[in-house]
């Protein structure tokens, strides 16, 4: 199995941020590095959304929310960033009208009791909604410009868990800055960072 190179790649640029940070805050690493992903699946981003008909939480890949804010702001990604960052950092609301909730793709997460609590015991969370699938494959190392023989470990969520659950756990996962991404060839939704060694 040959792994998806950008997913390799965003791990990689996950790792960098981590190691190197982009300022002493650690919020600012975790927003810069999924707020600057635009790709067709993006990763997810949770936010609080207001429109006339429903106030409450939400997700949304990045990619769709720059789509609609770009439309309705004219931002350039910069500004985007720079905005959405703000708004998660002070947990304010983003105002959108009712036929954007579906044209956009927020998916609104539905508050579980169980859930909350599990994430109070982040390991705990960790093993009891999400899997591991663990596989040696060939792997590009950039900066030595070689193949080598790796373990890849994809982190997953767990078969049973149903979409309205898993829309919180992503929720819940953003806010331990776990980001979640949907892969475009297989539709699994991949729990970030990815592991990979030699």
């Amino acid at each position: 199995m040959n792994v998806n190179i950008r997913h390799v790649f965003l791990f990689l640029i996950f790792h960098l941020f981590l190691v190197n940070g982009v300022s002493s805050s650690p919020d600012s690493t975790f927003y810069h590095l999924v707020l600057s992903n635009y790709d067709f699946h993006s990763f997810y981003i949770s936010l609080k959304i207001k429109s006339p008909k429903y106030t409450g939480g939400a997700i949304i890949e990045n990619s769709n929310l720059y789509e609609y804010i770009s439309k309705k702001m004219g931002l350039d990604k910069a500004d985007y960033e720079m905005y959405v960052k703000k708004i998660l950092e002070n947990k304010e609301y983003l105002n959108i009208e009712n036929e954007d909730i579906e044209r956009y793709h927020f998916i609104k997460t539905i508050n579980n009791n169980k859930i909350t609590r599990d994430a109070k015991n982040p390991k705990k969370f960790i093993h009891d909604y999400i899997d591991v699938i663990e596989y040696e494959d060939t792997i590009y190392d950039a900066d030595k410009d070689e193949l080598y023989e790796g373990i890849i470990k994809w982190h997953f969520f767990k078969k049973e868990i149903s979409a309205k659950k898993r829309n919180f756990i992503i929720h819940k996962l953003f806010e331990m800055q776990i980001p979640v991404i949907q892969d475009c060839e297989s539709g699994v939704f991949l729990v970030y960072p990815l592991q990979i060694t030699r």
